[in-house]
């Protein structure tokens, strides 16, 4: 799910059970993350999962090769300015 929603060129950092004695930290590429998890089978305690974009670089490539864009939402401002000017 993560891959579909964010691209193949994002890295993922996934920590389980910080601050304990059997703290671990595994990441990479999404894919390599995804794999590792797949493979170390029922994983039990707390995670966090860490999201990085990839650069702009990548994501331009990314959008160039796949037709996408990156989206964002506009905050209240924004729309107010683009009413304002007649862009709304």
């Amino acid at each position: 799910m993560v891959r579909e929603e964010f691209g193949p060129a994002i890295t993922a950092v996934i920590a389980r059970e910080i601050s304990k004695i059997y703290e671990e930290w595994t990441g990479g590429a999404i894919d390599d993350t995804i794999s590792r998890i797949e493979a170390a089978g029922d994983v039990k305690g707390e995670a966090v999962v860490l999201l990085r974009p990839p650069e702009k670089a990548d994501t331009e490539e990314e959008e160039e090769e796949t037709g996408t864009g990156s989206h964002r939402r506009t905050t209240d401002e924004e729309e107010e300015e683009a009413g304002e000017q007649g862009l709304s």
